[in-house]
């Protein structure tokens, strides 16, 4: 991005709290060169991404 604009001055953040861990890693080291400083913590539920669709009894036209 820098290389497009040279002119622009550029604002990384330095902590970033609302991702989970793996998500923002991803970013951390893509574009903030492992600089970044993750305070995020995983919670037990598994994945860091998950889609829960609506129950078959929720659904129209199963019951």
């Amino acid at each position: 991005m820098a290389g497009l604009f040279p002119g622009i001055p550029k604002t990384l953040l330095r902590e970033h709290y609302r991702c989970h861990p793996q998500i923002i890693d991803f970013c951390n080291r893509k574009f903030y060169h492992n600089q970044l400083i993750i305070l995020s913590e995983a919670q037990p539920a598994g994945s860091p991404c998950s889609f829960t669709g609506p129950s078959p009894e929720t659904m129209r036209g199963t019951g």
